[in-house]
């Protein structure tokens, strides 16, 4: 399966992709398949955290949070994974006009 992308990109760099990709008997969109396939897959897994031990701090409660943060804790305690997907999907319905 493959998806439909669309890239704006300054005219000289597209121009020299296209003529890279033609160089290389490669279609446009191959050449970017392959550029973006080189991209390791734990760059895209997890993001790094700066500082582990101050998460750990932060969730075990033994770090104070930032001023103005300690009223949301507990905010969405009652709220279940299904309804924040739901909101997140008539977010973006509505951000997109589906």
């Amino acid at each position: 399966m493959t998806t439909k992308l669309v890239l704006d990109i300054n005219d000289k760099l597209a121009e020299k992709a296209k003529k890279y990709a033609e160089e290389r008997g490669e279609s446009l969109s191959t050449l970017v398949e392959s550029l973006l396939n080189q991209i390791p897959e734990s760059t895209i897994e997890k993001p790094k955290i700066k500082n582990p031990e101050l998460v750990k701090k932060i969730l075990e409660r033994n770090e104070p949070l930032a001023p103005g943060l300690e009223g949301l804790v507990g905010v969405l305690k009652d709220v279940t994974d299904k309804e924040v997907e739901n909101i997140r999907w008539e977010y973006l319905k509505e951000k997109h006009g589906i």
